[in-house]
């Protein structure tokens, strides 16, 4: 097996296909707002919880920005 290595440039192919909604979104799959739809596992109550279900509570980052950063853990 050779390897060979050739220098050269990267480019966008020009008949790259474009999506019909390219105008009317900016912010690709950013999702608003993330306090509502992302979870993470909390902690059992004192009193557990029923077998094969699960504490959840909304998933907060320090990235959270206003007013998303404003709204209360669920």
């Amino acid at each position: 097996m050779v390897i060979t290595v050739e220098e050269g440039a990267a480019s966008v192919a020009e008949d790259a296909p474009r999506s019909p909604y390219e105008a009317a979104f900016k912010n690709g799959t950013t999702i608003y707002p993330r306090v509502l739809l992302f979870v993470e596992l909390a902690p059992a109550g004192p009193l557990g919880v029923p077998i094969g279900f699960c504490r959840i509570r909304s998933a907060r980052s320090s990235l959270d920005k206003a007013p998303w950063k404003h709204l209360q853990t669920l």
